[in-house]
């Protein structure tokens, strides 16, 4: 938990969560206005950026469709009070900790109304998804990724140091959860991996 709030605290910036911006700062992509999205992936065929940026095509597409039929002109976002109060307590309530960051997006006019929900929208399906439905096949397996250890690891000058150089798989098994932590821990991992029983993709709906 200390480690997820230090990288909200220090790592996390809105305007910079959605898909395109993310693979920019972490240089998975560099800026090349003769590629879609303006930026050019460093990793020629890496799966996430290469299908998650049609992906993130699609939904800003479709947002920015929306946005621009109901909100045609920027004095028609400013005078929503209700949009305008939505965002302002999602800054001010959601990220209370974070509210005076500079980075946070204006909400003035279609466009920029279409970037906050794109991103958002991003962040609650896709992402998310391929955050949580690949974790079974990887941390089901406890010893690959446990949720934590029973033993630390021994410094030279203790006695369980011997023991430890002697047959360190050995020790590394003996210092895992025990078996009804590590099944506790698959059965979470599972459901959260799992996918609900109603959900629906992308193209898949007629109406």
């Amino acid at each position: 938990m200390e480690i997820s709030c230090a990288a909200y605290q220090d790592w996390w910036s809105f305007d910079l969560e959605g898909l395109p911006a993310d693979l920019m700062r972490r240089g998975i992509a560099i800026p090349d206005p003769t590629q879609v999205q303006g930026q050019r992936l460093v990793i020629e065929g890496y799966p996430y950026a290469t299908d998650g940026l049609l992906i993130w095509s699609a939904i800003e597409r479709l947002v920015q469709t929306y946005v621009h039929y109901y909100y045609p002109s920027a004095s028609v976002i400013d005078s929503d009070t209700e949009l305008q109060a939505w965002y302002m307590e999602s800054i001010n309530s959601g990220h209370a900790d974070l509210r005076h960051a500079s980075w946070w997006p204006k909400l003035s006019t279609p466009d920029d109304l279409a970037s906050i929900l794109t991103t958002i929208i991003w962040l609650t399906s896709a992402y998310h998804a391929e955050l949580n439905n690949g974790q079974y096949p990887f941390g089901g397996h406890v010893p690959t990724r446990p949720p934590h250890m029973r033993k630390l690891l021994p410094q030279e000058h203790e006695l369980e140091y011997a023991t430890f150089i002697k047959d360190p798989l050995k020790y590394f098994l003996s210092s895992l959860p025990s078996l009804l932590d590590a099944t506790k821990y698959m059965a979470v991992v599972d459901i959260i991996s799992e996918h609900s029983p109603d959900e629906e993709y992308i193209g898949e709906r007629k109406d």
